[in-house]
């Protein structure tokens, strides 16, 4: 009934048929089909994943800045202490000690001048919250301290809005004192002037005096980008290293940033960067800046969400605002 439909079993001693060439064709060709199919989504899906934890990163390093303001009177953590500023201050940090050894030990003051080392104990030492965008792993906090204490405290995956926002202390002058008893040594933060000369109170120094906390950016994901190329970054590499603070498109009378022009328009995927070797928001993995603002929470934009002033600069809503001055050179 079913002759010359049934498939024939070999018999004993007879080679089994394996596949012809058509039909291994066939499912190579399939297989491949599927691949294209999948590999994207794959791919896709493990980008949302990482973005998905780096916005949670950047969340405890929100918690972590609201607990150091808690331990330091509503202060908002210094985003860079000179070295000069540290011995007038009389101040000096130590190394988180819940992995090392030998104790306690004190970060020699070039490295301190960063905000990353003060605020590890804040977020359990855990320097995957800092750097997990690095390509290869940190090892124990131990190794870190003794191999490579200064590139871990200048590259975090997210910088801090530090000339804004707890301030830059690089500043120091002499001051004679108006009670004719000599002078003394003043440490000011990163000062800007205004168009007369007189200084503008442009820093917030602690978290409560962020009049605009659901506007004002914190911390934002960051790379230290080149003018290699033109400046002109389309997308960031993932693997790019970080930078310890980010600014502004505009800083004083500084241009450092923008997005690019494109056939007479703007394309606000992507940054122009304009001073070489120096800390940018930036996105990794689908070119979105995830941003931290001063009321806890976090935001997804593209650089051309962010380019306006306002979004670093509490005071650039006031009237009139304005101020000029020079970008501090990142010791790099």
């Amino acid at each position: 009934m079913f002759k010359g439909t049934m498939l024939r079993r070999p018999r004993f001693g007879e080679p089994a048929r394996g596949f012809t060439i058509v039909e291994m064709l066939v499912v190579v060709a399939i297989i491949a089909a599927l691949a294209a199919i999948l590999l994207p989504a794959l791919g896709a899906a493990k980008r949302r994943s990482k973005k998905t934890q780096e916005q949670n990163d950047i969340r405890q390093l929100g918690i972590a800045w609201n607990l150091y303001g808690n331990n330091y009177n509503d202060a908002a953590i210094p985003g860079h202490i000179s070295e000069e500023v540290q011995q007038i201050w009389g101040v000096d940090y130590d190394y988180p000690t819940s992995n090392l050894e030998t104790g306690e030990i004190d970060i020699p003051p070039v490295i301190a001048e960063s905000w990353v080392w003060r605020i590890m104990s804040y977020i359990d030492d855990s320097h995957d919250t800092l750097h997990r965008y690095a390509q290869e792993d940190y090892p124990a906090i131990g190794n870190i301290v003794t191999e490579e204490p200064l590139n871990f405290a200048l590259t975090p995956g997210f910088g801090y809005n530090s000339f804004y926002v707890g301030g830059w202390w690089d500043i120091v002058e002499q001051v004679q004192d108006p009670n004719g008893q000599g002078t003394f040594t003043v440490a000011r933060s990163r000062f800007f002037e205004d168009d007369a000369g007189d200084l503008l109170r442009v820093m917030r120094p602690s978290i409560g005096s962020v009049r605009r906390s659901s506007e004002v950016a914190i911390f934002t994901s960051s790379a230290t980008l080149t003018l290699a190329q033109g400046g002109l970054y389309k997308e960031v590499d993932p693997f790019t290293s970080g930078s310890y603070f980010v600014t502004p498109t505009v800083v004083g009378s500084v241009d450092v940033w923008d997005t690019a022009n494109v056939g007479g328009g703007t394309d606000p995927k992507s940054i122009q960067a304009k001073v070489d070797n120096f800390g940018y928001p930036a996105g990794r993995y689908n070119g979105q800046v995830v941003v931290l603002t001063a009321d806890g929470h976090t935001e997804l934009h593209y650089p051309g969400g962010i380019r306006e002033v306002s979004r670093f600069i509490d005071t650039a809503t006031d009237s009139g605002f304005e101020h000029t001055g020079e970008v501090p050179s990142p010791p790099f």
